[in-house]
């Protein structure tokens, strides 16, 4: 039987690993220093390596003579690993095994010593699958495993893993594949193969796989069934992707950049005739536009840009992309975006009063200073709890298409100081900071909706929070009081009013008491 070119050329060592550098030199200096952890967790994006190299780990942690991240090849325990009916590396789909009862039957199997290998290796992909219940049931034994025992976890969905199983495993990230090297073993495989193709092809592939080789290996086994020529062409590779050519790519964006309703229709209907993948069209535009900065050489308003994107993603949960698109080409041409600008974004521009608004758009201090203030006015230990707690639950939307990216940046943010009209956020960075700051008024109202959380934010910089930290608690020490600050009252003298009151030290320790002590 046929095996597609992704199983053939599955790496039998870490020299046939392409791309991974980082997660390779971690996992063979742990072989050479015998440093082995109980438990990986692999995260990053599909086709990238993460359960080959899995099986291969799995495979030289128990070889008798490994060299270099080899395997010996020669010794019983590579030969026995080699078996697809090896017992002692087992191999756990978690998206059809994803119960308490399978993760506890896993649990009273692992006190058994392995039938023929020194370590018995379990490989659970998609780990992200699991149901709560499954994932306490695998807590104790994942952080307290006999020492027969290695865990290697897999995902792509890494924000879907608790946290208390992340803080038990040696995490290792696997990035998207560089192009370099999707081209190089590209290359072999098609010479090893014998698939006559040329370069420019083999850079369609490369460009359409988004980092992701197993995806590149695909496009070229299907290739190769499909092209009558004697070699492989770019324009083959787009016929089986559907992608439009470039220079089309280039016509379309000029009819948006004219706003040109009937020619953008007629090219939409040509390529849905010709079977074209219209939500990859999209995401060529988007490139070509912010990418290649075509929005500053061609003067494109952004707001287009984001039109644009606002469909693309809608692409993916709708099958009549025709209907879509179109209405995407008559709101580009029938808005005015510039003029027809959201009267929150105004709010949020008014709310923020920027200093020099218009050289450099930059948030006023003291707009700042006051909910800094605020926050810390009348902050108490429980709202922060109570706070907190809430927080964990925008996880839930991390992979919502409208709020999504909100969300992450959101939850890139730790609450540190809440009263009772205010957050105060933390994070570790600047430009995550700039960016909600800027666009306040979404993200309150995202809290607001999605968690129930109705107060003003502020988000700053953790070297900056360890700054306001130690100041209120030396003001408190001082006798000084945050007051509550109007913000329309914009002022520099308004921060904090001094009065003598000696509970107020009382009060730093119960909202810090762990720095305190």
């Amino acid at each position: 039987m046929y095996q597609s070119l992704y199983r053939k050329y599955r790496p039998s060592d870490f020299d046939n690993v392409y791309g991974q550098d980082v997660a390779k030199k971690i996992l063979i200096n742990s072989l050479k220093k015998d440093k082995i952890s109980h438990a990986y967790l692999f995260f990053g994006p599909r086709g990238t390596g993460k359960t080959s190299i899995a099986k291969l780990f799995a495979r030289i942690c128990n070889c008798e003579n490994s060299q270099k991240g080899c395997c010996c090849e020669k010794c019983s325990n590579c030969i026995e690993s080699s078996q697809k009916n090896c017992v002692d590396i087992i191999e756990i789909d978690a998206a059809s095994n994803n119960g308490v009862d399978e993760i506890r039957e896993l649990k009273n199997k692992i006190n058994l010593v392995p039938n023929k290998l020194k370590y018995k290796v379990y490989i659970i992909d998609e780990v992200h699958m699991l149901s709560i219940g499954a994932f306490n049931a695998l807590l104790k034994t994942l952080e307290e495993p006999p020492e027969h025992i290695i865990f290697i976890l897999a995902t792509t969905e890494y924000y879907k893993v608790p946290s208390t199983i992340i803080s038990r495993c040696q995490t290792i990230e696997f990035k998207n594949i560089d192009d370099n090297s999707m081209f190089k073993r590209l290359k072999t495989v098609s010479e090893m193969e014998n698939i006559k193709i040329d370069d420019c092809a083999i850079n369609e592939i490369v460009t359409n796989s988004k980092g992701g080789l197993r995806d590149a290996l695909g496009i070229l086994d299907k290739a190769s069934l499909f092209s009558d020529n004697a070699e492989i062409s770019k324009n083959d590779i787009e016929k089986i992707l559907g992608v439009v050519p470039d220079e089309q790519v280039d016509i379309f964006i000029k009819n948006i950049i004219n706003k040109n309703e009937h020619e953008l229709l007629s090219l939409l209907d040509q390529y849905i005739s010709e079977g074209k993948n219209i939500f990859k069209l999209l995401s060529d535009v988007i490139n070509k536009l912010i990418v290649q900065d075509i929005v500053n050489d061609e003067n494109v308003d952004l707001d287009i840009v984001k039109i644009i994107y606002k469909y693309y993603n809608d692409l993916k949960k709708n099958t009549n992309h025709q209907l879509l698109v179109g209405l995407m080409i008559y709101e580009i041409c029938h808005t005015n975006v510039r003029e027809n600008i959201s009267r929150e974004i105004i709010i949020e521009k008014k709310d923020l009063k920027t200093e020099n608004n218009k050289k450099d758009n930059s948030i006023d201090v003291n707009f700042i200073n006051i909910r800094i203030n605020n926050s810390f006015s009348n902050a108490n230990k429980s709202n922060l709890s109570d706070i907190k707690s809430k927080w964990n639950n925008l996880k839930k939307y991390t992979f919502d298409n409208d709020i999504g990216s909100y969300v992450c940046d959101l939850l890139d943010c730790i609450p540190v100081v809440v009263s009772d009209t205010n957050i105060l956020l933390s994070t570790e960075y600047d430009s995550v900071a700039n960016k909600i700051n800027k666009s306040i008024k979404k993200y309150e109202q995202i809290i607001n909706e999605k968690i129930g959380v109705e107060k003003k934010i502020i988000v700053i910089s953790n070297q900056m929070w360890q700054l306001e930290k130690n100041k209120y608690l030396d003001k408190i020490k001082n006798g000084y009081k945050y007051e509550h600050i109007n913000e329309i009252e914009i002022g520099t003298d308004n921060e904090c009013c001094f009065i003598s009151d000696d509970s107020l030290e009382k009060k730093a320790h119960k909202l810090f008491g762990e720095i305190l002590d």
